[in-house]
């Protein structure tokens, strides 16, 4: 599966991706940015193209600002194709991809094609609850305060994202 989360700035992107890494059963998981979850384990893009996965056990890879790596304008970089050709094969690989962005058109076309699930997160509502529409399913996701404050403390809001060297 392949997941895009798109959204304004502070409209709760990055807490998504923490909830699933939190809550959401995979023997291994990862993630571009720092998260204090048990299991999770750091990857940069350059170290997930080298990767061997293993068929027996599924896996979750989530990116945070994934333009930086994946972006529109550069989509005939070998950086970009080669990840393409990761996410071109990631159910061959048993792995699942949760990607970010603010806007869905920075991403690279491939990737936006390829997306199976596109949800959009819509920031905080009255109730202070974190608001999430999944277009595919024509459904609102919903994080109650409680437990997005619980998930502040996982991660780190203002971490910069560096693009690969």
């Amino acid at each position: 599966m392949l997941c895009g989360v798109f959204g304004n700035i502070g409209s709760g992107k990055t807490l998504l991706l923490v909830f699933f890494l939190k809550y959401l059963n995979y023997h291994n998981k990862y993630a571009n940015f720092t998260v204090k979850v048990k299991g999770v384990k750091p990857i940069t893009l350059s170290e997930l193209l080298n990767m061997n996965f293993s068929l027996e056990n599924k896996t979750l890879i989530c990116l945070d600002e994934a333009y930086i790596e994946l972006d529109s304008r550069r989509s005939l970089k070998k950086k970009n194709i080669d990840i393409s050709h990761l996410v071109f094969q990631s159910r061959k690989r048993n792995v699942d991809i949760v990607y970010a962005s603010q806007l869905r058109g920075s991403v690279d076309l491939r990737l936006r094609d390829l997306t199976q699930v596109n949800i959009l997160a819509l920031g905080r509502n009255n109730k202070n609850n974190f608001v999430y529409y999944i277009y595919e399913f024509d459904q609102f996701f919903v994080i109650p305060s409680d437990i997005a404050e619980m998930l502040f403390n996982l991660y780190d809001t203002y971490e910069i994202i560096e693009p690969l060297k």
